[in-house]
């Protein structure tokens, strides 16, 4: 039933009453045993925390194939994504990250969740999407108080592999023009890879008072963050090594 209370002359609050049987909550997560908690500091403020998380997407969670054989050991109610991305969201804040690498993003749930949720911690993010039919990629997350952004560039190994190679590639052309197989599956493969070059904020603004940490962060120089999430396939280590190269080739 709907009841409405008038608070003073201004403020109406409505909310709903149910006479269902209430759910119990979900017993705490796994994960909470492992995080942080809390927050273990960093010795030196120029030390730096990195996080790496594959999320898992919610077009490959969400399937009855995913339900029934990839995941049947998981209650169904874990696996649905209004769950799960609360969870990811509290364990990536307790981890405390300066620097956030995410793969199998939805890109409604970097859009719409995790970049607003975050911003709001204080934490700048770039998303890229994979090559081809799918709205899922990869995400990054810096902490703006620490990290400024000099440079990005999203990389796309389908692109990379397309004969005639760049001069930068070309030591693939050989094999790439004895194996016409080869040449196909990674015209297939929809890989992506994110590139963001990171300057510590005090030594890009120096506007710090403490000289010793504009000194250390000085001389750690830029930082160069690459996240990417390989082809999966058991039997494609040769696709993982290729795109693996050409990557490091590109930074």
């Amino acid at each position: 039933t709907r009841q409405t209370y008038v608070i003073g002359h201004r403020y109406i609050i409505n909310f709903c009453c149910s006479a269902g049987p209430v759910q119990p909550g979900p017993p705490q997560s796994a994960a909470f045993i492992r995080q942080l908690s809390p927050g273990v500091p960093l010795p030196e403020p120029w030390w730096f925390r990195v996080m790496s998380y594959n999320i898992l997407a919610d077009q490959y969670a969400g399937t009855a194939y995913a339900q029934e054989v990839l995941f049947k050991y998981c209650p169904k109610e874990l696996l649905d994504n209004n769950y799960r991305r609360q969870l990811v969201l509290e364990e990536i804040l307790r981890y405390q990250p300066d620097i956030c690498c995410l793969q199998e993003v939805d890109d409604k749930v970097y859009s719409e969740y995790l970049s607003p949720h975050l911003s709001r911690h204080g934490y700048t993010g770039h998303y890229t999407n994979k090559q081809g039919k799918v709205r899922e990629g990869s995400a990054m997350f810096w902490r703006s108080g620490k990290w400024v952004a000099a440079a990005m560039q999203d990389i796309k190994l389908r692109d990379l592999f397309k004969l005639p190679l760049s001069d930068r590639h070309c030591q693939f052309t050989p094999m790439l023009e004895s194996s016409p197989a080869l040449t196909e599956a990674l015209q297939k493969v929809t890989t992506i890879a994110q590139m963001v070059l990171l300057l510590p904020r005090n030594a890009a603004a120096g506007s710090s008072t403490d000289s010793c940490s504009n000194a250390a962060a000085a001389a750690a120089g830029p930082l160069l963050m690459i996240n990417t999430h390989l082809f999966f396939h058991p039997y494609a280590p040769h696709i993982r090594s290729l795109h693996t190269a050409a990557i490091l080739e590109e930074a």
